[in-house]
């Protein structure tokens, strides 16, 4: 316990360590002699010591900030900062639920916009009815192959839906689709229960299918379960729109699939992520549990949350981003609330931090010829006139990386973008 690098997980953990040695104490009348006279003689210094690290971590987790927030990875909502995104939601919530069964869902939104976060957090935030599972299009295990992607498709299914036969590693199409046979019949059976079957970074399709690791069939094996299992919901989720990808004709297979976008926060949403960042957390009892953490806004500075709103443009990487450095920030002066006069120090540990995502933005996916030039010329200008190139203004238009003012100028969406240019002029 006393390696959990977070004091109000280890005080968490201390409180479990407690309870379950009271409760031991309870059994060792059952013990045979003389090994009950030695648990009865130990079990108070147990006790004794789960209550001072209890003790030892509520002092030390009263003294600093908690971390609670991270920039990069799929958000674990139980320990880190999570705010729930109602608005995508509910419209995932009244597709899945249509009465003759969904037509399949595209959950679509740029890089870094919290996708992943989505569909690892939905138990829980959706009706008990749907049964959630995602799979990883960029673990090994489904995507090396088809018969890999089967086989592990089967056994997640399998899992999810609680059976207990042993499912092969590998497996066929045919295999796979009995098995969707069978789920959507055990479903039907069980009243109104759905399965929800995410298949994130859905582009690594594309590009098997190009690789030829996948056969093109695999596509009309989608359409044909999409058609057939009404119980059973297929939602691809991405960074690209189906028409962005380049070798299958995706949009002829999957025509009647409904997309549904993942924007960026709300202002109101990152002042729930900054103020109540552990509001979904099942660790705690409820709203009103004392140990859940809260934030002042004060904390982040007059103004502050909606400084880190506007910096970031909204984009939740970004947001985290700052969140985090401003935490640390505040912890590294031992002060008790971020000074607005530390922030051009915050932005250069933010973009420092935030190097290698942010180049992937902006340049990494700058791909027509002048895309990249266009972007650089905000090092030296707020702003700029429209692309000349109708090409490069949509590209930049989709990848939502620039906003247009009421004089028709471009500026890109989060000025964090432009430090990171302006730091990194002489090197671009």
């Amino acid at each position: 316990m006393a390696s959990r690098d977070r004091p109000l997980f280890r005080a968490l953990l201390g409180a479990q360590l407690v309870n379950r040695i009271l409760a031991f104490q309870g059994k060792i009348a059952g013990f045979e002699e003389p090994l009950a006279t030695e648990l009865r003689a130990a079990a108070p210094h147990w006790l004794k010591q789960a209550e001072a690290l209890v003790a030892a971590a509520d002092r030390e987790s009263a003294q600093a900030t908690r971390q609670l927030f991270r920039a990069g990875d799929p958000i674990d909502r139980d320990s880190e900062a999570f705010v729930a995104r109602w608005p995508v939601l509910e419209e995932l919530e009244r597709q899945v639920l249509l009465s003759g069964g969904c037509p399949g869902l595209l959950l679509y939104g740029r890089r870094r916009t919290g996708k992943s976060t989505i569909l690892r957090g939905l138990e829980g935030l959706i009706p008990s009815s749907v049964l959630p599972m995602c799979v990883s299009l960029q673990n090994p295990l489904a995507s090396g192959d088809l018969a890999h992607f089967c086989g592990h498709l089967r056994q997640q299914i399998a899992a999810r839906l609680g059976w207990t036969d042993e499912m092969d590693d590998m497996a066929d199409l045919p295999a796979l689709m009995a098995t969707l046979d069978r789920a959507n019949a055990r479903l039907r059976s069980g009243g109104e229960q759905r399965l929800l079957i995410a298949l994130d970074e859905y582009e690594m399709l594309d590009t098997r299918l190009k690789d030829g690791a996948f056969p093109v069939d695999l596509l009309a094996t989608l359409r044909e379960s999409i058609q057939t299992h009404r119980r059973i919901v297929w939602l691809l989720a991405g960074s690209h729109h189906i028409d962005e990808l380049g070798f299958a004709d995706w949009s002829s297979y999957l025509v009647s699939v409904r997309m549904v976008t993942a924007p960026m926060f709300s202002l109101d949403e990152t002042r729930q992520l900054l103020t109540n960042p552990l509001a979904h957390s099942t660790l705690f009892s409820g709203k009103d549990d004392p140990r859940q953490p809260r934030i002042a806004e004060s904390f982040w500075g007059d103004g502050g949350v909606a400084w880190i709103q506007a910096m970031a443009g909204g984009w939740p990487y970004m947001v985290q981003l700052l969140a985090e450095a401003v935490v640390d920030e505040v912890n590294d002066c031992s002060a008790a609330a971020f000074d607005p006069a530390w922030r051009d120090a915050l932005l250069d540990r933010a973009v420092g931090r935030g190097e290698l995502a942010l180049r992937q933005l902006l340049l990494g996916e700058s791909r027509l010829p002048g895309e990249t030039d266009y972007l650089l010329g905000f090092a030296t200008a707020e702003n700029q006139a429209p692309p000349a190139d109708p090409a490069v203004a949509r590209s930049l238009r989709r990848r939502d990386v620039v906003t247009v003012d009421d004089g028709d100028r471009w500026r890109l969406r989060a000025p964090l973008m432009r430090h990171w240019l302006v730091r990194n002029r002489h090197l671009l």
